[in-house]
């Protein structure tokens, strides 16, 4: 099947894991993928890893499928990312939706799974033949979201905290 793809023009190659559409066929978009995605890998048995969902699938998978639907909703400079061709996506669409969850007020653990799960359907659209780089280069900038400061006690908290210490006769430094 691969040769005869080859054969026909369907591949480059010159340049292993790039794929080239054949003539007239629509590109891959980014609404298309999320679908492909959670068949061919979430719901997918792989063998070699360790899955707990049912059958050997990514337990998870229902999450991919909602989140990367999220993802394909955000608008960029007028146009939803969903309509872009896979091939036309950047580190820069990631980053943007990224900083959209935060003016959203997502909280720092939920755009780090955003961002891990885009990473990895970069790496698996790689391997597919879909990209013929990782959506998010590995000496990216873009890193996991640190920024825990809405996590961080209040002062009253910790005045109570103190105070009930001192009342219980526990020595404090």
């Amino acid at each position: 099947m691969l040769r005869i793809a080859i054969r026909a023009g369907g591949f480059d190659v010159t340049s292993p894991g790039s794929a080239v559409a054949p003539a007239g066929a629509q590109p891959l978009t980014l609404d298309d993928a999320p679908e492909r995605f959670v068949k061919h890998y979430s719901r997918a048995a792989v063998p070699g890893r360790r899955r707990t969902g049912a059958s050997g699938t990514k337990s998870s998978w229902r999450d991919d499928e909602v989140m990367l639907r999220i993802v394909c909703a955000h608008s960029y400079a007028g146009t939803r990312l969903g309509l872009l061709a896979v091939t036309d996506l950047t580190e820069h669409h990631v980053e943007v939706f990224l900083q959209g969850l935060a003016a959203a007020g997502r909280a720092p653990s939920t755009r780090n799974h955003y961002l891990r799960l885009l990473k990895l359907i970069g790496r698996w659209m790689v391997r597919q033949g879909y990209r013929p780089t990782p959506l998010i280069a590995a000496d990216s900038e873009l890193r996991q979201d640190r920024d825990w400061g809405a996590h961080r006690v209040s002062e009253d908290r910790v005045a109570r905290h103190v105070s009930s210490r001192r009342h219980h006769g526990v020595a404090l430094p």
